[in-house]
């Protein structure tokens, strides 16, 4: 009876300490992301509001994070996330590799252009890679974004501009390079999302992580965007004005060991500048926009009412180059003889990517293969050795 008591005594004491430290979790975990946030991020500050830990599933959720910059004064925060979920990938860790996810409710980015650096925010002053190992310090497999938000502001401009892609679902797979979990090494960034709430936003890029310099394929597509939308953007910044047309954009791309080729091909359907009622008080702005409507003219197919050219770009990502002649000589084909495809080309593949993927399956097998012989190798010295020894022992 005596040892039972004990060991009743020993359980409780056990559970009672685990109930306890599962209460604390969240204060700690609290405390401990608030102190990174806001001293660990340069030129940015944050908080949280709320932790919950999910021991179960070896997760736990951040809620309300908030990121402002330190300076400028501005009104809105760099970003600002609902709910963050880490979780560590179980179907991985029983294939022997310990990754984890993040997936994020309703995030928003705010980009804003300033008259000055401090009242400009881009984000490129944080070091955003070490905030988030020290958040969650395992390798990132899988990142989702439930309903994101991002938006490119001007507070001080006239007028005030805001444009915002927003509805964006976006997953991104197989990035620690783990080949068990999909079956080959390459990472896939597949999105969604609208631009202006009527815009059709839409990205696919496959690259291979396993590389310093990744061998990568980028499709790109933004269609239907009507102008008018855009006419704070137009005003503030080319001082013209669009009284109606759409606009849509589509991009190829394809490189590796930092080099690149592709193309952008921006297409305007069906549109018109020139407002001369509204902009009878201002001849400079009219004999712009009159430019423009020239301008546009002479690119323009008729027969689909459509002004478009194909911009070649290639280089590295160091000093990209684009081929201006040859955007010259593309619209005015499109102007002249057909009209540019309104969809992507499917002129840019990833050959090289899928081909890199094969050498370097190659090269593994050779690798393992040479291990495997080394070991050998070793195992058979080591018998040897064992014999010989065995042999003077005798004697």
């Amino acid at each position: 009876m005596k040892r039972l008591s004990k060991a009743g005594i020993i359980l409780i004491t056990f559970v009672a300490i685990l109930v306890v430290a599962r209460l604390c979790l969240p204060s700690i975990v609290k405390y401990y992301a608030n102190q990174t946030l806001q001293n660990d991020i340069e030129g940015y500050t944050g908080s949280i509001q709320e932790v919950d830990i999910h021991l179960y599933r070896g997760a736990y959720a951040i809620h309300g994070l908030r990121i402002d910059k330190k300076v400028g004064k501005l009104p809105v925060p760099f970003v600002a996330i609902d709910k963050v979920d880490f979780a560590i990938e179980w179907p991985a860790l029983l294939d022997g590799a310990l990754v984890a996810s993040i997936q994020t409710f309703n995030p928003r980015i705010n980009f804003v252009d300033g008259p000055s650096e401090e009242q400009s925010q881009t984000g490129e002053e944080g070091n955003w890679q070490e905030t988030v190992k020290a958040l969650f310090p395992l390798q990132i497999n899988t990142l989702t974004i439930d309903n994101g938000e991002v938006h490119f502001q001007n507070f001080t401009s006239k007028p005030k501009v805001d444009i915002a892609i927003n509805q964006i679902n976006l997953v991104a797979r197989n990035f620690t390079n783990t080949q068990k979990l999909s079956g080959n090494e390459i990472a896939s960034i597949r999105g969604k999302a609208k631009m202006l709430d009527k815009g059709q936003v839409n990205l696919n890029l496959e690259l291979n992580p396993l590389e310093t310099q990744p061998p990568f394929n980028l499709d790109f597509s933004l269609k239907d965007v009507p102008l008018v939308e855009l006419n704070d953007f137009l005003r503030a910044y080319a001082d013209i004005d669009a009284e109606k047309g759409t606009f849509a954009l589509f991009s190829e791309m394809t490189g590796e060991n930092n080099q690149f080729k592709g193309y952008i091909k921006p297409l305007f359907t069906d549109v018109k500048i020139l407002n001369l009622k509204d902009d009878k008080d201002k001849p400079l702005s009219v004999l712009k926009e009159a430019g423009i409507g020239l301008v546009s003219m002479i690119f323009k197919n008729h027969s689909k009412d459509q002004v478009a050219t194909k911009i070649p770009v290639s280089g590295s990502f160091n000093d990209p180059k684009v081929n201006i002649w040859r955007t010259i000589m593309a619209a005015l084909r499109n102007a002249f003889i057909e009209a540019i495809n309104p969809e992507l080309d499917g002129t840019v593949d990833m050959g090289k990517l899928v081909e890199n993927e094969k050498n370097l399956r190659k090269q593994r097998r050779e690798e393992r293969k040479e291990e495997r012989k080394e070991r050998r190798e070793e195992k058979k010295e080591e018998r040897q050795a064992r014999r010989e020894k065995g042999r003077e022992e005798n004697k």
